[in-house]
């Protein structure tokens, strides 16, 4: 299961100008450190003041088939200097993959024993 990154602050932008952060996720305060928090749907989400995003499946989603898709949104809160905030939503889509199902074998024999398997 591969994470993914990335700034949530890049395509958002204060009208005045103000500096903006990020100041909640999914009904968490985010203060001046970054937040991890367990997605209802799976997975674990951290986000940062600076708007630096990582979401981790956490192998929640392996029962999703070859190419079979789940999307998950996520609500951010973002604060401007003035005190002022909105809020957005980060959408991660996750897409599944042909797990493998072999696995190595491995027997401990003896000498002269015999060894079989399945």
């Amino acid at each position: 299961d591969d994470r993914v990154s990335g700034n949530v602050l890049e395509n958002d932008s204060d009208p005045e100008g103000d500096t903006i952060s990020v100041c909640g996720i999914g009904g968490e305060t985010i203060g001046n450190v970054c937040v991890s928090i367990d997605v209802p749907e799976g997975g674990v989400a951290a986000l940062c003041p600076n708007g630096t995003f990582t979401f981790d499946p956490n192998g929640d989603f392996e029962s999703l088939g070859s190419e079979e898709t789940f999307s998950l949104s996520l609500a951010y809160v973002t604060c401007d200097s003035q005190g002022l905030s909105d809020t957005a939503l980060v959408t991660v889509e996750i897409t599944g993959i042909n797990d493998l199902i072999a696995l190595d074998d491995s027997y401990t024999v003896t000498e002269d024993d015999r060894v079989s398997g399945n």
